[in-house]
């Protein structure tokens, strides 16, 4: 990823020095606030599509909503907002001018599963450590679920096809990792579509 100091993100983005700032705020606030969740995974998501911090996501969300420009200032950019969030009902509204493409976004989400996935591996290899069962059962039903998802985007599997296909995995592929005591982490499901391209 290229640099994004707050020098570059004005002259690249066409910007003023203070959007940067807001919209480095906007994005560290929301990645920290349990409410806005949802919204900053799609903000991830769309920022690791595009080759860019998630900053840079809101900052254009700012930008085009508001068409701000390099001479707009902060308290024109406020009364903008206050004015749009009074027409709305109260509600904050953004927009992207340009999103990137479904396919692009596709991967991302694909790539933001496999991280869980393995994650969730490391997880799972603490459980068998500490003999802990339960917490075992509940991190591979997580790790199932995260790969089925993964078949969904990625092989534009139906969610029915997908749990058949893990199910199938399961039975066999996991089945015999787990009874051949294969040493390191149990099979997944991306190693085998990935040989297959």
């Amino acid at each position: 990823m290229d640099l994004w100091d707050t020098e570059t993100t004005t002259e690249r983005e066409h910007v003023p020095e203070w959007l940067v700032e807001w919209a480095q705020l906007w994005t560290s606030q929301s990645a920290t606030n349990p409410k806005y969740r949802e919204e900053y995974q799609q903000t991830r998501r769309l920022a690791r599509a595009s080759n860019v911090p998630p900053f840079v996501i809101i900052l254009r969300m700012f930008r085009d909503t508001y068409q701000i420009t390099p001479k707009t200032t902060r308290e024109q950019f406020l009364k903008l907002m206050d004015k749009q969030i009074e027409a709305d009902g109260g509600k904050m509204f953004m927009t992207l001018a340009t999103v990137p493409s479904e396919e692009a976004q596709r991967a991302a989400y694909a790539e933001e599963l496999e991280e869980q996935a393995a994650k969730i591996i490391a997880l799972m290899r603490e459980t068998v450590n500490d003999d802990d069962e339960e917490k075992f059962k509940a991190a591979a039903y997580e790790c199932g679920a995260i790969q089925e998802t993964w078949l969904v985007i990625t092989q534009h599997m139906t969610p029915q096809r997908a749990h058949e296909v893990m199910v199938e995995f399961a039975l066999n592929e996991v089945t015999h990792w787990m009874e051949a005591r294969i040493p390191g982490p149990p099979p997944l499901i991306f190693e085998r579509y990935r040989k297959q391209h």
